[in-house]
């Protein structure tokens, strides 16, 4: 009894802990990595162009990138299908599913940080659109620093495959 007391101590440590340094993650500023990139965006192309990225980049875009987002943390209470959506193109690996989904939206980039990769929606760096947005025929690497990378989707090249 007492082993099992002291093992569930430690998961809820661990929870409480993790849950504190993903609300940190969330309610700091913008790097300044991520500011310059949102800046390059917005010389880029036309101001209707969509951004895809982790929402709670979403309120900087509009502002930042002078770009329509594709979600942010209002649209994610409220939007239940984009945001079903998002999670996927987040999550899969299927290009078929990834071209359907920037093709319903009109996503024109996306951005993937290394917050993203080790702590707001991977583990680790190399899966789900982390590692999707290396494929060539998907999408085109037009920016990159240290901690952020923004891709063009492919979007004229990719056939919606049935």
């Amino acid at each position: 009894l007492v082993r099992n007391g002291f093992f569930m101590i430690i998961i809820l440590s661990a929870f409480i802990t993790t849950a504190a340094v993903v609300r940190e993650a969330v309610n700091s500023p913008p790097s300044i990595d991520l500011v310059d990139a949102f800046r390059f965006l917005a010389m880029q192309g036309q101001d209707a162009e969509v951004v895809f990225t982790h929402y709670t980049y979403g309120d900087y875009i509009p502002v930042l990138a002078k770009k329509r987002t594709f979600s942010d943390e209002r649209s994610v209470l409220y939007d239940r299908r984009a945001t079903i959506d998002g999670l996927e193109l987040m999550h899969t690996y299927d290009p078929a599913r990834i071209r359907s989904i920037l093709r319903k939206y009109g996503i024109t980039y996306v951005i993937v940080t290394n917050d993203m990769e080790s702590l707001l929606v991977w583990d680790l760096p190399g899966h789900g659109l982390s590692y999707t947005t290396t494929l060539p025929e998907l999408f085109e690497e037009v920016y990159h620093t240290e901690t952020v990378r923004i891709y063009r989707a492919r979007i004229a090249r990719l056939p919606l495959l049935r």
